[in-house]
């Protein structure tokens, strides 16, 4: 089979929303199936329809191993080539099908289907995004990429949805449009153009999946201008390959930071590495730096207190889970912040009992924390011991003995070794489209707040990609309601003052009910 390199991460992003998909089913499934790209000229002449198209070969590529482009008419070939070739940067082992032998079509354009497929028709007009299971959408002709990057990930989405339909609790397909600006469904407000626009001083944190998503639409930008920050000190990894929409299969070694700078070195922008973690990068400046607009694509709930505690005028937040992507936006004086969201109410389980029910080891929770904390490696025994745990055949694992027990996690569990192996684990992997959205969702708030147009503080938007789009996806948050966060210190509030100034705490909306 033509599966990509780092399938394993992707059946183990797979397997938390598929009932009963063993990896061995879910590679049998996407082997069953040829996913066909179809476009007409009016996606191919540049603009809206050109990046859809783009974007959504990078995302079928790491999934989907049998992919069929299909153009309509002739000055539509040369397109074509060149998205073959990108699917092949993703993965080189992806095969090429006829258009006769597509089972699910994701077409793009003004021009109905020409394959005998199913289908989902994408398209956009500016910041909206339009998906139908029955009518071309069409492409608009501006330069604002939002709605037609997020039209491939929501596109990507419904061929998941109709691919994996028996396995999913879905109730169908159907027509939806919705706005990346506000994240209204089926209205939008308006920015009439997105030319030369200056986000000012922005730190993005964390350069990964998430971070990679609001790169790529950013990089799309015409003429973008300011300052911005790139927070992170790992290197790619071929697991991440999976999701990150920056990489090729090539791309492991290089550090994420870089390459935001390779997708934003045609653009105005001036781009800032820091291959650092959050706490480092503070750590190296002389004084406490004042931060305006922090962008957070991070993954634990400490990141992102810490992020708050630091600060920022003006902070969005952009996550993924089982169930929805989302982003929320915060200012500090009035809603929430962004440490409301994640100040826990009750004691946590701690990492070592994280990591040890990972591996099989709830019963040597002691001995997990003590190579989690001490980086010794880990050792043949222990192998073992994680073996029989997870009933599997010490075998299969022993090549990973002499890493720390914190490496072995992230290559093994994280990566999705375990599960290649057959053992059941309950590590959240999003899927490509969805990890892509939320970052495309972030650059959005960014973009709109730095053009006075961003939604309240103090609110969050989420969208389901595997369900039918709710009509109200934006909803206010309310301050920690026990009343223990940053927020509501007497101490972080003076120093927020005397940092921004009481008068520049972006205006937040009406306070809601606790239970929002």
């Amino acid at each position: 089979m033509a599966l990509a390199p780092y399938f394993d991460k992707a059946a183990l992003g797979a397997h938390a929303y598929l009932r009963g998909v063993q990896p061995d089913d879910f590679a049998r499934i996407l082997n069953d199936h040829v996913i066909a790209l179809e476009f007409d000229e009016s996606a191919t002449c540049g603009g809206e329809g050109a990046w859809t198209t783009e974007l959504a070969i990078n995302l079928l590529a790491r999934l989907y191993p049998r992919i069929a482009v299909v153009p309509q008419g002739a000055a539509t070939r040369a397109h074509a080539d060149w998205l073959r070739s990108l699917a092949l940067k993703v993965n080189p082992r992806v095969e090429f099908c006829d258009a006769k032998a597509a089972t699910v079509a994701l077409a793009v354009g003004s021009s109905p289907t020409v394959t005998t497929a199913r289908v989902v028709y994408a398209g956009s007009d500016g910041w909206m995004v339009r998906v139908s299971p029955v009518k071309p959408m069409g492409s608009g002709s501006g330069s604002n990429p939002f709605g037609a990057a997020a039209a491939a990930c929501f596109g990507a989405a419904n061929v998941f949805r109709t691919v994996f339909a028996e396995h999913l609790d879905d109730d169908g397909l159907d027509d939806f449009e919705i706005s990346v600006l506000d994240l209204s469904v089926g209205e939008s407000g308006s920015i009439e153009s997105l030319e030369g626009v200056s986000i000012g001083e922005v730190h993005l944190v964390g350069a990964g999946a998430i971070g990679n998503g609001a790169i790529w639409v950013l990089s799309r930008l015409p003429g973008l201008r300011g300052k911005l920050h790139i927070v992170d000190p790992e290197l790619v990894e071929l697991h991440n390959v999976q999701r990150y929409v920056l990489t090729a299969a090539e791309s492991t070694g290089i550090a994420k930071t870089m390459l935001a700078r390779t997708a934003l070195q045609d653009q105005p922008i001036d781009v800032l590495l820091h291959d650092k973690s959050w706490g480092e990068f503070l750590a190296g400046h002389d004084g406490y730096p004042t931060l305006d607009r922090v962008a957070v694509a991070v993954d634990t709930a400490a990141d992102r207190i810490a992020i708050q505690a630091s600060l920022p005028r003006w902070i969005a937040n952009a996550w993924t889970q089982p169930g929805d992507v989302g982003v929320s936006r915060h200012g500090f004086l009035d809603g929430a912040c962004l440490a409301c969201l994640y100040m826990p109410d009750e004691v946590s389980r701690s990492e070592g009992e994280i990591v040890a029910e990972a591996i099989g080891l709830l019963d040597h929770v002691k001995a997990v924390e003590h190579l989690l904390y001490t980086g010794a490696p880990v050792g043949d025994d222990f192998v073992r011991q994680i073996a029989a745990g997870c009933n599997l055949d010490p075998e299969s694992l022993l090549s990973f003995s002499g890493q720390s027990l914190r490496e072995f996690y992230t290559e093994v569990v994280c990566g999705g070794v375990l599960l290649s192996f057959g053992a059941a684990t309950e590590v959240e992997v999003p899927l490509v489209f969805q990890s892509c959205l939320a970052g495309i969702m972030l650059a959005a708030c960014v973009v709109a707040d730095s053009l006075g147009n961003g939604l309240s503080v103090g609110s969050k938007s989420t969208v389901d990609l595997l369900r039918p789009v709710r009509h109200h996806v934006t909803v206010p948050l309310a301050k920690h309601r026990l009343g223990r966060c940053l927020c509501q210190d007497a101490d972080y509030r003076k120093v927020w003052i005397a940092t921004h100034g009481a008068g520049s705490d972006p205006r937040g909306g009406p306070e809601p009910h606790p239970s929002c």
